[in-house]
């Protein structure tokens, strides 16, 4: 069947490929791989069908693992941001979860809460954790700071300061284009405007040698090349003094429940 979508989609045919992908996504029996092939399909071919995703059979069949990961593809804008966080709901509402599963479903759920404008909700997801064997992890700490951030319209200094010493105790500056760009938010949090901008030009490099679509904390979106290129230099100009913030945090007052 999604041998047909793809070619349905390929030839033309958006309504056809979508209908096919879901009708895929009404199999329980459905690997999760063919899953993530029909979310594609329909992202591709009709975005507008990606909702009420958690109710799908396909889904709602999937272990407490492969949910999470399904909802960590779910990040291109607010609308799968949204799909993901019922998807992540639903995974945590199983009193049976096992704790690795648990912890994994909070990290993502987190993440898409402050893609959503919902801090209060991430800051005590992420606070939950530190209950855990290890605590929280270099990047708990930074996603718990930009969601206070959000929360409070001020960059929390201890936060971010506890970022960069991580780091120092477990350097992983070549690691990849979102590290770099979110250990250069939080130099700047610092007051170390000389290595946030390093690291700035590590991304830049980066994203210039290795162009692909990558998660941004500027957005808290998995964005194109171009994109993350521009939050770079929305950053570079934060780096710089200009009174700019980050994307996540427009219009999340409007978005937040009263």
């Amino acid at each position: 069947m999604l041998e047909r979508a793809e070619l349905r989609h390929g030839s033309g045919d958006p309504e056809g490929a979508s209908a096919d992908a879901l009708r895929a996504l009404e199999s329980s029996d459905a690997h999760i791989f063919d899953i993530e092939r029909s979310i594609r399909l329909l992202r591709a071919a009709r975005p507008s069908e990606l909702r009420e995703l958690s109710k799908k059979k396909a889904i709602a069949s999937c272990n407490a693992g492969d949910k999470a990961w399904l909802a960590s593809l779910l990040t291109w804008n607010r609308g799968e941001l949204a799909e993901a966080r019922a998807i992540l709901k639903d995974t945590m509402a199983d009193a049976s979860l096992a704790d690795d599963d648990r912890r994994s479903a909070l990290f993502q759920l987190a993440f898409t809460e402050i893609g959503l404008g919902e801090f209060e909700s991430a800051i005590r997801g992420i606070r939950s954790c530190e209950s855990y064997p290890g605590g929280l992890g270099i990047a708990d700490v930074f996603n718990l700071a930009m969601a206070t951030w959000g929360a409070t319209g001020l960059p929390p200094h201890d936060l971010f300061e506890r970022v960069a010493d991580l780091h120092v105790s477990h350097p992983r500056a070549l690691s990849g284009l979102n590290y770099n760009e979110c250990l250069a938010v939080a130099h700047w949090a610092v007051g170390r405007t000389g290595e946030a901008l390093q690291f700035l030009q590590r991304a830049r490099t980066l994203i210039a040698t290795k162009p692909a679509r990558v998660e941004s904390c500027w957005r808290f979106l998995t964005v194109s090349p171009a994109e993350f290129r521009r939050d770079l230099d929305s950053i570079a100009d934060l780096i710089d003094g200009k009174p700019v913030r980050p994307t996540f945090m427009e219009g999340a007052a409007a978005r937040s429940p009263a």
